[in-house]
């Protein structure tokens, strides 16, 4: 842009000069309005496929689900879904469908009679051991702690 202000006019050729200069002003504000406008609608379009994707893991915890399964379920590969899963939600979807794993299983263990082993298997493992690992992690007491903790608190407000 400087180059086009400071271009001495009284130059041979300077006026076709100036129109390429001209030119390539143009040809970059298209480019980058091309760019802004398919940054907004990948925007637009990103917020639907991670509605679909937590309907999906909603609709599907029980299963011995992965992320790839997620990602080729709306058509993204794994490594490009978790990027714009963990730029929307701020937590990565690996994250996510163990948190949402673990909630259910917390409603199973304080509504239910199942087994440790059978609430396992209910939230998509097929191992009680890693099961209550991963339980206790996320949560921080055992799952058979946590039915403890649960059932002495529901008979102080019980009683």
């Amino acid at each position: 842009m400087e180059e086009l202000l400071n271009a001495d006019t009284k130059e041979v050729g300077s006026s076709l000069k100036l129109k390429a200069m001209l030119y390539l002003i143009l040809a970059e504000i298209q480019r980058v309005n091309y760019a802004f406008d398919n940054e907004r609608n990948m925007n637009c379009y990103t917020d639907e496929y991670i509605e679909k994707a937590i309907d999906y893991i909603h609709k599907n915890y029980s299963r011995n689900i992965k992320i790839a399964d997620v990602a080729r379920y709306i058509g993204f590969n794994r490594s490009y879904f978790s990027k714009i899963f963990k730029g929307n939600m701020n937590i990565s979807p690996q994250t996510y469908l163990i948190q949402y794993r673990m909630k259910r299983a917390a409603d199973l263990l304080n509504s239910t009679n199942l087994s440790v082993g059978d609430i396992a298997r209910s939230t998509g493992y097929g191992d009680a051991l890693c099961f209550s690992k991963v339980f206790k992690s996320v949560i921080g007491v055992s799952p058979s702690k946590y039915r403890e903790k649960t059932i002495r608190e529901n008979n102080n407000i019980d009683g």
